[in-house]
């Protein structure tokens, strides 16, 4: 797997969120994502429908919000959705590839190449899923903010 460094410019997201425990993350999650799919045209200025955006946070109650999201040129928020604007920062750029179920495997292999090669994650800040629909084999690009 290659990971990269990069500056990653602002960039704007329009979508819906979930919220519950981890444990009900597993059918909250797509069953958000189907309505996502079945609500885009309502999202105007969308950048690339074929494009999702997936960021998670975590309160310390252990109650997950996910939001999934696509990529617009500026905020138009429908009814019942939500924007979410991601900061330009540097990030660091892995792929996975394979099955979704593995991907919090890939986590763990860029968390530790990043603390082997001296980066430090913003833990203020949440990492970013982009999902590619167009492709096989799961493509998934994992961007996590770094410490400037």
């Amino acid at each position: 797997m290659e990971i990269t460094i990069g500056k990653q410019p602002e960039f704007h997201l329009v979508g819906l969120f979930y919220a519950g425990p981890f444990s009900a993350l597993s059918q909250g999650v797509p069953n958000m994502v189907k309505t996502l799919q079945s609500r885009l045209a309502q999202i105007p200025h969308k950048r690339d429908p074929l494009t999702r955006y997936e960021v998670s946070f975590e309160d310390p109650n252990g109650i997950y919000t996910i939001l999934a999201c696509t990529e617009v040129e500026q905020f138009q928020i429908p009814p019942g959705m939500i924007g979410y604007t991601v900061p330009a920062l540097t990030y660091a750029h892995a792929v996975h590839h394979g099955p979704l179920v593995e991907v919090p495997n890939t986590y763990i292999s860029v968390f530790r190449w990043l603390a082997e090669h001296g980066y430090t994650r913003r833990t203020d800040l949440h990492s970013i899923e982009r999902y590619h629909a167009d492709t096989e084999n799961n493509r998934v690009e994992i961007l996590i903010p770094l410490e400037a």
